[in-house]
């Protein structure tokens, strides 16, 4: 198995293993109450860990790519660049950096999507509800990294999940908005998270070059 796409997998694997074993470790002392201040504060932290290993692991793939695809990922960059001459040009690093950047999860991650393409020949998530649950999870994540979990407003971008809820506390006529995880919605985006990373290393069984990683003949 190819070194560096082991190591990609290996520590994904290794993260959320750890992942699941703390959560077994510290549930059964965290009232049940999905209200209880613990346990949400438990989703929150979890969610944060979670959604940087995922990312993670998708840099590292992308960089894996860079290095197998290097022609194919330099020409992706160049389109619409004001200087495609100079992305054609870069050095292996810094065109390695510049994909990394697209591991993004706004608008739908629609630059990931293509770029992944690129890469491994497919997108990141095998099908609708996967990548539902992946952008949710983001969606959650970001709402707890830049706003400490307390959204601006009712209508601020949540999950499509109904497992997800912004509840509205009113004092004095104002009007507070906090995030609430549930369960399912943790437990489904737990699913999501390894689904995908599952189909990016299927993907990448399949390709002719990044195939090589996996044991198989080129």
């Amino acid at each position: 198995m190819d070194h560096k796409l082991s190591g990609c997998t290996n520590r994904a694997r290794h993260q959320m293993s750890k992942a699941v074993d703390y959560l077994n470790l510290v549930m059964p002392v965290i009232p049940p109450d999905e209200d209880d201040p613990s346990r949400q504060f438990l989703y929150h932290s979890m969610i944060l860990m979670l959604q940087s290993y995922y990312e993670e692991y998708l840099r590292c793939v992308i960089a894996l790519g860079t290095f197998w695809k290097a022609p194919e990922i330099r020409d992706h960059l160049a389109q619409g660049h004001v200087d495609p001459e100079r992305i054609r040009m870069m050095p292996a690093a810094e065109i390695a950096a510049m994909a990394q950047e697209r591991v993004a999860f706004e608008k739908g991650a629609r630059r990931l999507k293509v770029l992944m393409e690129v890469v491994t020949g497919k997108g990141p998530f095998p099908d609708e509800l996967t990548e539902r649950r992946c952008l949710d999870f983001a969606n959650v994540r970001n709402l707890i990294a830049h706003r400490g979990g307390l959204p601006h407003s009712i209508t601020a971008p949540i999950a499509h999940l109904t497992a997800v809820a912004i509840e509205t506390t009113d004092v004095n006529g104002a009007k507070f908005h906090k995030l609430r995880i549930s369960a399912p919605f943790f437990k489904d985006s737990l699913v999501g998270l390894q689904d995908s990373i599952r189909h990016v290393e299927q993907s990448m069984a399949t390709d002719p070059r990044l195939r090589l990683g996996l044991d198989a003949d080129p």
